[in-house]
């Protein structure tokens, strides 16, 4: 697995200054839409993941919100994380993700619109997603296993020996956290 962390990195836009200078004049653009997925996603989560396939109600919590004010940070500060690697990397790698998992609902849209699952579209997707990962565990300075191995773990924690739907809803966020560092 880091050997597909090498050979995906080794295809990354690495021109992370004309990305950052876009990011930056783009901002009245970028901001409101990385806002409006952040609170579609966080519907996605409420209604689809927690009340169907948990049969929870979520619990609601203010997502923070990508602003050019606010906060601890001074304007300066925030200009030199939106420019730095990390930050492109991460955003790159998040968004990526986001991206190709809504073309694979698409797939899924289809397949309840025509009754054929087109397996290799999903299979690609599936790709595309392992290809972000990558780039968010090299970031990280991270491999899948170890984030994989830490995942089992942290479920481990939280349902024990099987699922429960009571515990995806009452986590012990602070057990969960240690196992994770």
């Amino acid at each position: 697995m880091q050997e597909y962390i090498k050979k995906a990195v080794a295809t990354e836009n690495k021109d992370y200054e004309g990305i950052g200078n876009r990011l930056e004049s783009g901002m009245d653009e970028v901001f409101p839409a990385l806002n409006k997925a952040i609170l579609a996603l966080q519907e996605l989560d409420h209604i689809v993941k927690k009340k169907t396939m948990y049969g929870k109600p979520p619990k609601f919590y203010e997502a923070p919100l990508f602003s050019r004010s606010g906060g601890t940070l001074s304007a300066t500060e925030k200009h030199d994380i939106l420019k730095s690697e990390t930050f492109i990397r991460l955003l790159h790698g998040f968004i990526g993700i986001a991206t190709e998992s809504g073309e694979g609902l698409e797939a899924l849209a289809n397949y309840l619109q025509t009754g054929e699952l087109d397996k290799v579209n999903v299979a690609e997707e599936l790709g595309d997603c392992f290809w972000y990962q990558a780039l968010i565990a090299d970031t990280c300075g991270s491999t899948f296993e170890t984030e994989q191995e830490k995942n089992i773990q942290k479920l481990a924690h939280r349902h024990g020996k099987k699922f429960s739907t009571t515990k995806v809803m009452d986590r012990d966020l602070e057990g969960e956290r240690a196992i994770l560092n």
